[in-house]
């Protein structure tokens, strides 16, 4: 008689099995984006955590997505500060310029 495997019961969409691999991936890999993502509530605090965050590194330029103009006001003042943070957090001066834009959280 053939056996047939459990199946699971629980449909997943693949974009979540996908963002699971690619998130794995890159912090085997050592991401700098993955890095400084990792730190950020830590040198940023939870409440601006939670209204801001990282979106691309190039070229030692953050991008970093808030959720409203008001968000970007605020932190274009603390720019410098939040910079001396996540170099101090990451232990090297990987970010020379930090870059926001109001987008998608």
């Amino acid at each position: 008689m053939a056996k047939y495997r459990k199946t699971n019961q629980k449909f997943v969409h693949i974009k979540e099995v996908l963002d699971g691999i690619l998130k794995a991936e890159k912090q085997r890999i050592g991401d700098p984006l993955t890095r400084i993502s990792s730190v950020w509530n830590n040198a940023v605090g939870d409440i601006v955590g939670s209204d801001a965050e990282p979106a691309a590194l190039k070229g030692g330029t953050l991008l970093v997505h808030v959720s409203c103009s008001v968000w970007m006001h605020h932190l274009r003042f603390a720019k410098r500060e939040i910079l001396m943070r996540l170099n101090n957090s990451l232990g090297e001066d990987l970010i020379d310029e930090i870059r926001l834009k109001v987008g998608a959280l």
